[in-house]
């Protein structure tokens, strides 16, 4: 076993894989975000022929993200990843998916990133009377960065768990509730 640790520069983490020659590497993500980068990794080691298996808290919370994944999914619960494991090890190769059987869209995500500092502009001079701007950009970040992700992951639903995420920072900020409705508003507008 070798344990490359967390947020490996894919340049890098291709490089080790290489000299290593691994038979199975096992990639955790917590955070759509980092299952955005899980999948990119994912698909550079498919290419390479190298077996992928994955799993993470990301994934207990969007089922539907599992099938998103080149790799085998290694189960909601830990005590359970040494058997299948072992199963992989026993079985035939985990099923593969091709760029083109995934549904990201590229240009979509081009467009938002493209856009992005405008929307976070108007966001602020529209809500920054009503919201300490390190919040404003706190909250502005976090949903760019997870709509980037869900992009990436080809399904906007993914989303949704995460506005859970903003709605309790504006709680733990002892912001009004009726901010996030007022928030996500302005921000589709923007």
């Amino acid at each position: 076993v070798v344990y490359l640790g967390a947020n490996v520069p894919l340049q890098n983490f291709e490089a080790t894989i290489a000299s290593v020659k691994s038979d199975l590497i096992i990639l955790v993500s917590q955070t759509l975000q980092t299952a955005a980068t899980l999948k990119e990794v994912a698909l550079a080691l498919n290419a390479q022929d190298v077996m992928v298996a994955f799993g993470g808290r990301v994934y207990n919370r969007l089922p539907a993200l599992v099938k998103q994944i080149p790799g085998v999914y290694l189960g909601e619960d830990l005590r359970y990843v040494t058997p299948v494991v072992e199963k992989i090890f026993n079985t035939s190769q985990p099923r593969k998916l091709e760029l083109s059987d995934l549904s990201i869209d590229y240009k979509t995500r081009s467009y938002f990133t493209q856009r992005r500092s405008r929307l976070e502009e108007k966001l602020l001079s529209e809500m920054g009377d009503r919201m300490p701007y390190e919040y404003l950009e706190m909250a502005n970040q976090h949903m760019a960065e997870n709509i980037s992700a869900a992009i990436t992951l080809g399904n906007i639903d993914f989303l949704d768990p995460e506005l859970d995420w903003v709605q309790g920072f504006l709680k733990n900020a002892r912001l009004s509730e009726n901010l996030l409705v007022e928030y996500l508003r302005k921000y589709r507008q923007a």
